[in-house]
């Protein structure tokens, strides 16, 4: 089946949603990510993608799948409560939430940062 990657739209016969050529980028990006954060675990977001050259939402992409994990000054927020979270969607307190179908209380929620 022909589709089009929706990194770059060029059509393309492979499983996923990436070309191999956007495949190969990203999985470098990553590559370059993970070795900065290695060697400066205290980096923030802002500081990795100045380092590296890879933009602040694809960090983020790999932050939310729990691929990467930022120190300091993250400003990656929980998906459904919107407090802090250093790598993955949810806060801890969310995801034992979520595990345990409670509905999200918005009463008792903290205060969200900016």
């Amino acid at each position: 089946m022909l589709k089009n990657c929706a990194e770059c739209g060029n059509v393309f016969a492979e499983e996923g949603d990436l070309c191999l050529s956007c495949l190969a980028l990203m999985q470098g990006d990553f590559q370059k990510i993970r070795e900065f954060s290695f060697a400066n675990p205290n980096a923030s977001l802002q500081q990795i993608a100045a380092g590296t050259g890879a933009s602040e939402p694809r960090i983020i992409l790999y932050l939310r799948q729990g691929k990467l994990r930022v120190v300091s000054q993250g400003k990656v927020v929980c998906a459904r409560c919107g407090t802090e979270v250093l790598r993955g969607p949810y806060c801890r307190s969310c995801e034992l939430d979520i595990k345990e179908g409670r509905p999200l209380n918005k009463k008792t929620l903290p205060p969200r940062r900016n």
